[in-house]
C-alpha cells in the first residue's frame, strides 16, 4: 500500500492536535478561560470608568499596592478610548460609503 507523505505525517500527529472529534480540547478550554477572564477584565474596568468624579470624595484614591492593579487597567481603558477618539476624530469622515457598489472608499477631499 503506497501512502503519501502527508497522510504519513498526518498519522503521526499528537492527539490533542488532531481534529478527530468536535469537543474542545486543552488548548481550546485555555483559550476560552483566557478570553472571559479578559471579558471580565474589560467589563470590571468599565464600570470603574463609568463611575462619577464625586466618587473621590467618598473613596479617595490609594497607593496600596492591592488597588494598583486596577488603576492601571482603567488607566489603560483610558487611553484605548482616546486613541480610538483621535482616530475617529482624524479618520471619521474621511471614509466615505458608496451607495451604488455598497463599499467604503477613502475620500480626496475634491
Amino acid at each position: 500500500m503506497n501512502v503519501p507523505v502527508w497522510a504519513r505525517r498526518l498519522q503521526t500527529v499528537p492527539a490533542p492536535i488532531r481534529r478527530d472529534s468536535a469537543l474542545p480540547n486543552l488548548y481550546d478550554l485555555i483559550v476560552i478561560m483566557a478570553l472571559a477572564a479578559l471579558g471580565i477584565l474589560l467589563a470590571k474596568g468599565a464600570a470603574g470608568i463609568r463611575a462619577p468624579i464625586s466618587a473621590l470624595d467618598v473613596s479617595p484614591i490609594s497607593l496600596d499596592p492591592a488597588y494598583l492593579p486596577g488603576y492601571a487597567l482603567r488607566s489603560t481603558l483610558r487611553m484605548f478610548a482616546a486613541i480610538g477618539a483621535i482616530a475617529w476624530a482624524r479618520y471619521g469622515e474621511v471614509f466615505v460609503y458608496d451607495e451604488q457598489s455598497e463599499t467604503f472608499s477613502l475620500d480626496s477631499g475634491t
